[in-house]
């Protein structure tokens, strides 16, 4: 295969990294999971000290996803592998970081003594993170939406008055 280096695509291949396509995958007791920064990615320090380096499966003409997103999908794939990987804090370091994202969490000293007071009896986690279905509409400007509310009212009201019509003509006996 030939490309014109000044003005073709570069081609930069994947062998050494592992495509994360599966569950069967070992993982060791102690990770660190280490994303770039989506402009430049890893140092070269970084990507030296690697033992192991891992890329999601993407097809299609796209080959890049947002940093978030790539985090995300990168844990999600991980815990599936490793399931019992999830929520190995002791319990004096989870209270410790509840202690400290409440308070952090807290805008008023009211709020900050009613979540400290739940520290040692906390909330449960959120099973389904979406929002509600309640919520998850589309958003419409509100200027079409009072429009929509308009022209609905406005049938509402021509077919209440065209009922109308029809129970006043049913009424009214027929002159001989």
């Amino acid at each position: 295969m030939r490309t014109d280096e000044r003005s073709g695509p570069q081609i930069w291949p994947r062998r050494t990294a592992l495509l994360l396509d599966g569950t069967d995958m070992t993982l060791p007791q102690r990770l660190a999971v280490v994303m770039g920064r989506e402009a430049d990615g890893v140092s070269q320090e970084m990507l030296n000290a690697a033992h192991k380096r891992v890329c999601l499966p993407m097809y299609g003409f796209n080959d890049s996803l947002n940093l978030s997103v790539a985090t995300a999908m990168m844990l999600h794939h991980l815990f599936l592998c490793c399931p019992e990987a999830r929520g190995d804090l002791p319990s004096e370091r989870k209270r410790a970081l509840r202690v400290d994202w409440y308070s952090r969490l807290a805008r008023t000293d009211a709020q900050r003594a009613e979540f400290l007071s739940q520290v040692d009896n906390p909330p449960p986690p959120f099973i389904d993170v979406r929002r509600p279905d309640a919520h998850r509409t589309s958003w419409v400007p509100p200027k079409i939406a009072r429009k929509e509310q308009e022209q609905t009212a406005s049938l509402v009201e021509q077919r209440q008055a065209l009922r109308e019509e029809a129970a006043a003509g049913q009424q009214q006996p027929e002159n001989d």
